[in-house]
């Protein structure tokens, strides 16, 4: 899939006609584009389109708290406004 502009390995590759900057961090799952161009369920997209607004991360509750620890972004991860009083 990679293809060399040039022999030259100090040279950037490219991908349907656009520069790689560096490989993937980690290697790519055989069906990849295949998951990746598939069709996101109501909720999945509900779900997505919460994390785009509220600036949190997006996947399953343990990781999107882990990475909102790491990346300092506990405030987002908590309801908003302020908390009701209780009676």
């Amino acid at each position: 899939m990679l293809q060399h502009i040039s022999p030259d390995r100090n040279r950037p590759q490219s991908v349907n006609g656009y520069l790689l900057i560096s490989e993937d961090p980690v290697p790519k799952s055989p069906n990849w584009t295949q998951y990746v161009n598939s069709i996101e369920t109501e909720a999945e997209l509900a779900s997505l389109r919460k994390s785009v607004a509220r600036g949190t991360p997006f996947g399953g509750i343990e990781w999107q708290q882990q990475a909102a620890n790491q990346l300092g972004l506990d405030t987002s991860m908590r309801p908003r406004g302020r908390p009701r009083l209780e009676k």
